[in-house]
């Protein structure tokens, strides 16, 4: 898939990946909201060995928490495996890949969020350039999330 802006590639394995996702609009329909910072989906996402994603020039951001078994990501080069209790950063124009390399099973919470403070916030706090952040409260996240 290539929208102009990211190019997406990958392969699933059977039915996964499986997304178990709310979103911020109908399948079809893509609604841009214009509220300063917007959800665009979020939900659980399930994998399995053999499942693979490449994303070049990333639009999204998403924070992805892995609740069950890890995964591989490799962001702008740099590669980190994921494993329960940890989270990733799926950050706006960086090249990125995902897949099942130590694991054969992985569950995560994910959140995509955008809209035009995005930049700025991520900024602020001094996370914009985060790839991987190990968690020392995981349900209190997983409850946010």
């Amino acid at each position: 898939f290539d929208n102009g802006i990211s190019k997406i590639e990958g392969f699933n394995a059977g039915q996964y990946p499986l997304h178990h996702f709310f979103r911020a609009h109908t399948n079809g329909e893509r609604k841009l909201f214009r509220y300063p910072l917007n959800i665009t989906f979020c939900g659980f996402d399930e994998w399995i060995r053999g499942c693979y994603r490449k994303r070049t020039n990333s639009e999204l951001f998403a924070i992805e928490f892995i609740r069950k078994g890890g995964m591989t990501f490799i962001q702008d080069g740099k590669k980190y495996i994921v494993e329960k209790n940890q989270l990733f950063i799926v950050r706006p124009g960086a090249d990125n890949e995902v897949f099942m390399e130590k694991y054969d099973y992985c569950l995560k919470v994910t959140s995509c969020i955008s809209g035009p403070l995005l930049e700025p916030l991520l900024i602020s706090l001094g996370i914009e350039k985060v790839d991987y952040i190990p968690i020392s409260a995981p349900l209190q996240l997983e409850q946010t999330m």
